[in-house]
């Protein structure tokens, strides 16, 4: 019971601090928001603030780990019986669906991710492999035996396609049911070959 209390108020303290970092950054975006002032405003100290980050860009790069978590855990549990293409657009689907529920904490992150730096860019880089890593998991296990397609460039197209779609929601600002229909019919595309969209 104990460490279950622990287990909880640890969590708790994270929380504190990735809502404090997070609210800053949409205010004053990550380059001008500064440790001191994440700490003041979720009211710990550095060193506490250490236990749980190890840097205020590592604030930025949870929610993308957080989605990464839930996709895999989604992913494992599709049915063996569903087909490759279909694992994959529910897979995408699902991470849209994601974003759609935290569309704050998700528009913060892309801006934080555009605004750059080299500790973000190597955080958001992991994340995006990461991110393959589950397509390239599903490409395989559907994969044909002696089959010698470079599957893990198809997982990174995939993880273009969804940052893609992404851009299409925040920037241009299309609905999320268009978004759904671009991702089925990116995926189509990219299943079937660019030969099915030619006319010669």
């Amino acid at each position: 019971m104990k460490m279950g209390r622990a287990a909880n108020k640890k969590q708790q303290m994270e929380e504190r601090i990735y809502d404090a970092g997070m609210k800053l950054f949409q205010e004053k975006g990550v380059p001008n928001t500064t440790l001191v002032e994440i700490c003041e405003l979720a009211g710990v100290s550095k060193g506490t603030f250490f236990n749980y980050f190890s840097s205020k860009e590592d604030i930025l790069a949870k929610f993308g780990q957080n989605q990464i978590k839930i996709l895999s855990r989604f992913a494992e549990k599709l049915p063996s019986t569903m087909s490759t293409k279909d694992k994959i657009i529910a897979v995408l689907l699902e991470d849209i669906n994601g974003v759609r529920q935290s569309q704050v904490f998700a528009r913060i992150t892309l801006k934080g991710i555009s605004e750059g730096g080299e500790i973000v860019y190597k955080l958001e880089t992991q994340n995006r492999q990461n991110l393959s890593g589950i397509y390239e998991r599903i490409l395989v296990q559907g994969s044909k035996q002696g089959n010698d397609a470079n599957l893990s460039l198809v997982a990174d197209l995939i993880v273009t396609i969804y940052f893609h779609v992404l851009d299409k929601h925040f920037n241009r600002h299309e609905a999320f049911e268009d978004l759904e229909h671009f991702i089925i019919n990116a995926v189509d595309i990219l299943f079937n070959g660019i030969k099915d969209c030619l006319h010669d």
